[in-house]
């Protein structure tokens, strides 16, 4: 389960007619999404959970709902070209395409969040459908893009700065709240032009506010959310056994061509904690209490230290430790998120422990 690499993907969601229902081998049915895959793309019950938690949060937020099931196919990476010639623009940057009524989607698997995100959601400008698809996958941390707003207002999906449209779009959900963006979303073609109707501001002026507000970044809605592990007093820390399972697991999911699973745990005060496990590998990071007010570098952290996890600069290797030993660690004092994961998609019962460490410590500013 060597992590993957954490890329900058250019996702875009082409509001185009599409065809549906592919001779994919694998389905899965949930409350809105009827879902074709192939052996290589399997999902697990984690996946099928967090993928209805996108489309209630969007209704919930947004007040949009699926009225009739969506189709959903994701297609393996070799199969792309081919599927995405036949069903979606054939602009090679095009990694996912949704139907203009969102009843059809076809995807390669790293786009599936944003596509499912699209699918309530009416038609909009690009600029704003690409930032609520973002922000609304779940999955995406946002940070000041390479072009102003206002540049993207005329321009298509494929053009649009994903990373500007996003951290606009969650500055504007902070900021005014999601009842004023539903408002604008209620807006459709029209939310660039009458954007005043709804903010009482025109759009240069929001843009003008945000240059000179917006914190540099924002943690992803989903950071952090995995399920609390309970405190054990014979060890000073936790203790637990966990069943990866794919088919039950709520809470299992896919990560690449691995099982994962993630817990959360809240430091108490910063030193130095011994971790183990006999999964195949674990990710650790420190959760975000709140907006990036700087860019995080990777050379702020040691070897021995637990980085952020809303650090996009930081690579995976600051983070992703092998199991099966007992690494120390030093953690900063509050709220941790640990995933433990499975090469393979066969699932089995792992270990976990944390403890504070007993023995000598490393020399402060050595690893």
């Amino acid at each position: 389960m060597r992590p993957r690499q954490l890329v900058t993907l250019s996702v875009v969601s082409l509001l185009v007619a599409c065809d549906s229902g592919p001779a994919l081998p694998l389905s899965y049915e949930t409350e809105h999404l009827r879902i074709h895959t192939d052996p290589d793309v399997p999902l697990c019950a984690g996946d099928l959970v967090a993928f209805e938690a996108i489309i209630d949060r969007i209704e919930d937020d947004l007040g949009f709902s699926i009225e009739e099931k969506v189709s959903v196919s994701i297609w393996p990476e070799e199969a792309w070209k081919n599927a995405r010639e036949h069903y979606c623009p054939t602009d090679p940057r095009v990694i996912g395409c949704t139907s203009s009524d969102g009843t059809v989607i076809h995807t390669t698997r790293p786009a599936l969040e944003h596509e499912l995100a699209h699918a309530p959601i009416p038609y909009l400008a690009p600029f704003f459908a690409e930032g609520l698809a973002d922000v609304y996958s779940g999955v995406q941390l946002t940070r000041f893009g390479f072009t102003a707003p206002a540049d993207n207002l005329a321009i298509s999906a494929v053009e649009v700065d994903q990373r500007t449209a996003r951290h606009f779009v969650r500055w504007l959900r902070e900021t005014w709240g999601t009842a004023k963006l539903g408002e604008l979303v209620r807006l459709g073609k029209h939310a660039d032009k009458r954007f005043a109707d709804v903010y009482g501001l025109s759009f240069a002026e929001a843009e003008a506010m945000y240059f000179a507000e917006a914190p540099y970044g924002y943690p992803s809605l989903n950071t952090c959310d995995g399920t609390p592990l309970d405190f054990m007093d014979d060890l000073g820390g936790w203790r637990t056994d966990i069943d990866i399972d794919c088919d039950t697991g709520k809470d299992v999911h896919t990560y690449g061509t691995s099982l994962m699973v993630e817990r959360t745990f809240v430091i108490p005060a910063a030193g130095y904690y011994s971790v183990s496990s006999n999964a195949d590998g674990i990710l650790l990071s420190r959760c975000a209490t709140g907006p990036l007010e700087e860019a995080i570098r990777s050379s702020t952290f040691l070897g021995e230290d637990v980085p952020p996890s809303y650090a996009g600069e930081i690579d995976e290797e600051f983070h992703y430790y092998e199991g099966g030993s007992i690494v120390d660690l030093h953690f900063e004092a509050g709220k941790h998120e640990i995933g433990l994961g499975l090469f393979g998609y066969q699932g089995r019962e792992v270990n976990l422990a944390i403890w504070p460490s007993l023995g000598p410590q490393p020399v402060e500013g050595k690893p």
